[in-house]
């Protein structure tokens, strides 16, 4: 068995250290660039939204009604949670959007005091209506880009997509966390 020298240690691990400092610089100027571009993102995405979700919603009210869609059978304690809420403002905002039709409030068979949040067949038309007309809206913002940077584009989004789809805080985490921060009434 042959034995590396000193010098040659030394070397190896420093190769190694540079390495890793490469690659933790290649993460951060990632996860950077993440956290600057998604803002910029999500206020062109809001910015939509309120301009087609019309008389009938407010922002608000479509963000409650897009959590529902997405967590069938939730309660409003979760609502609450993820619109970072009080339990009361959510169920104002849950008892509006049930007076309007779009969602429906079911009682727990499990549970007689618990109540849970379904879409309604008119709540998820909608839904899908104002999704409709946002993507237009960054179809339109997009049609500047070439195809190669629209598959690079459709790549990274991917790439987003299967790290952070594991990530997402579990809805009973996200009620943990909000309970112990102070929330502000809307």
């Amino acid at each position: 068995m042959r034995r590396r020298s000193k010098s040659n240690l030394n070397l190896a691990d420093s190769v190694q250290a540079l390495a890793t400092i490469g690659e933790q610089s290649v993460l951060e100027s990632s996860a950077s660039a993440v956290i600057e571009v998604i803002p910029a993102v999500m206020d062109t995405m809001r910015a939509s939204l309120r301009s087609h979700v019309g008389d009938q919603l407010t922002v608000p009210q479509f963000r409650c009604l897009a959590f529902i869609s997405r967590h069938a059978g939730c309660t409003v304690s979760e609502v609450s949670a993820f619109m970072g809420v009080t339990k009361a403002t959510a169920s104002v905002m849950v008892d509006r959007l049930m007076r309007a039709g779009t969602i429906l409030v079911v009682n727990d068979t499990t549970d007689r005091r618990r109540s849970l949040l379904h879409m309604s067949s008119p709540g998820r038309t909608q839904l899908l209506a104002i999704r409709a007309e946002a993507r237009k809206d960054f179809a339109q913002a997009m049609t500047g880009l070439s195809a190669q940077e629209l598959t690079m584009l459709n790549a990274g989004l991917e790439i987003l997509r299967k790290t952070f789809r594991h990530q997402q805080m579990p809805l009973r985490d996200m009620k943990k966390l909000i309970s112990n921060t102070e929330i502000l009434p809307s």
